[in-house]
């Protein structure tokens, strides 16, 4: 009356396998479809493919009895209620997550800025005193072949050429943007210029 009923456990432990793996199943179908519209044919097979296997393996360890099932049940469950905590953590960390930024940033602290420095020019001096961590991150990128240089690894004549043109306009269209200050000004509300 006491004593445990090991055809009770075998078939909860049976479940609980057969769920979790058929579980598996389901999310790598959905991820697999989800390939397959965004044509990617690659991971969409390779995601059918595991969840076959993920099929196979409810049915190897979910139907056939064996001394460890009761102990791979206990396992599933703690390794389902982890990946439960780290999809809700997720949501909550962010929900919690202040929206607006602590502190000031500085354009001059930007990659691109940093490129455009002249060698022991005033600039340069000033912002690498104040940034050794940068000055050696920056060294190492400067003997890298560049963004957008035929020698660098992923080259493509024709996106490469693409994004060139758009850096010469930006380049371009400085020279147009110097012209005199209107001055016919306006008075607008500082708070409300920042909100738009």
């Amino acid at each position: 009356m006491y004593g445990i009923d090991m055809e009770n456990i075998l078939d909860f432990s049976s479940i609980v396998i057969i769920a979790f793996f058929a579980l598996i199943s389901f999310t790598l179908v959905v991820s697999a479809a989800i390939s397959f519209g965004e044509r990617e044919t690659m991971a969409g097979k390779r995601l059918v493919l595991a969840s076959l296997i993920s099929a196979i393996l409810a049915f190897a360890l979910g139907y056939f009895n064996y001394q460890a099932k009761p102990a791979i049940a206990i396992i599933l469950v703690a390794i389902a209620g982890i990946i439960l905590y780290l999809f809700l953590k997720r949501p909550i960390n962010r929900a919690a997550a202040v929206s607006s930024p602590q502190r000031d940033v500085d354009e001059a602290d930007t990659i691109f800025a940093r490129m455009r420095l002249t060698p022991n020019s005033p600039a340069w001096c000033n912002y690498y005193q104040n940034h050794p961590y940068e000055a050696e991150q920056d060294s190492k990128a400067r003997q890298l072949p560049g963004l957008l240089s035929e020698k660098s690894l992923y080259y493509n004549p024709l996106t490469f050429s693409s994004a060139n043109a758009n850096f010469q306009i930006i380049e371009y269209l400085h020279g147009a943007i110097k012209h005199p200050v209107s001055i016919d000004k306006k008075e607008v509300n500082a708070d409300r210029l920042t909100q738009y």
